[in-house]
């Protein structure tokens, strides 16, 4: 019997945290709440409508992303990462964050 593969092995040693997740439709789900450190979070969006990635460091900054589309948000100072279903049905994304 082999054992599953490592985080790091999977995603990549920068590779802090890699999921997915279904948002229903007006909901937020915080996916990385580890604060103050360079990071890039990523998200495909792999649902019907639209999701919007918001990360936190200073300030807020919020990109939407279409269905089918994906985008990426980099900060020095990272404090949490945020995915919001704006859409009109439940959503579904996949994401990682990264160091930068």
């Amino acid at each position: 019997m082999s054992l599953p593969p490592r985080f790091s092995d999977r995603y990549g040693p920068w590779a802090l945290v890699a999921g997915t997740t279904t948002i229903a439709v007006s909901d937020t789900v915080t996916v990385f709440d580890n604060g103050d450190r360079g990071a890039c979070a990523t998200v495909v969006n792999s649902g019907r409508t639209q999701v919007r990635l918001s990360v936190t460091a200073t300030t807020t900054t919020t990109i939407d992303i279409e269905p089918g589309d994906s985008a990426a948000l980099c900060r020095l100072a990272l404090e949490t990462v945020d995915l919001i279903c704006t859409g009109t049905t439940t959503c579904t994304a996949q994401w990682r964050v990264d160091d930068n």
